[in-house]
């Protein structure tokens, strides 16, 4: 029976061990996504922010479970191999969609946990489409959630469609320039 539970970790390890740089990049963006929870109430720190609770809520569990997944593989090989990063981007995009979700949930709206994952998906891939009504009279720290995720969400597509642009640098830079607005990028010509 011993030997039985042995040799069964031992043909799990070497997997769930090639695992830890999709869990160490998972924990960074974790961590980032913990931030942005913060803005809403730091943003609007002059006026009443009746869901400041909920956002600090849903940044310490976002903190916290990055700062564990980087403890937990800080001193690991990061060797990301082609196959990983497929897991990496279908898990990331899964995993932030949900996270992002919990100021939703633990707002005074009253979503249950399917809409506020429909709001955080909804957010985080920029379709914009959403279960919520009377977004006039919304509170502001939950509108400026949802558009701090459409932002989220778009950097995100930007950065995953990146691979599929010619390899040359001229192009990546190109597509960057026209995808951010505002003169928010310097000249790629040096």
């Amino acid at each position: 029976m011993y030997s039985d539970a042995v040799s069964l970790f031992s043909r799990l390890e070497r997997p769930l061990r090639n695992l830890n740089p999709v869990i160490f990049i998972m924990s960074v963006m974790f961590i980032l996504l913990s931030i942005f929870m913060t803005l809403p109430v730091l943003l609007l720190v002059t006026s009443e922010s009746p869901n400041a609770m909920a956002f600090a809520e849903s940044a310490a569990i976002c903190f916290g479970t990055g700062l564990l997944g980087i403890l937990a593989t800080y001193r690991q090989a990061r060797d990301l191999k082609p196959r990983y990063m497929f897991v990496l981007t279908v898990s990331s995009w899964f995993i932030i969609a949900l996270l992002s979700s919990l100021p939703f949930y633990l707002s005074d709206l009253g979503l249950t946990l399917g809409e506020a994952f429909f709001e955080g998906t909804s957010g985080i891939t920029t379709t914009g489409a959403t279960v919520l009504t009377g977004l006039d009279t919304m509170d502001q720290d939950l509108l400026l959630w949802r558009s701090v995720l459409q932002w989220i969400g778009g950097i995100g597509s930007s950065a995953c469609s990146l691979p599929y642009c010619p390899s040359s640098a001229w192009a990546a830079c190109g597509f960057l320039q026209r995808n951010l607005q505002n003169g928010l990028t310097r000249p790629c010509r040096e």
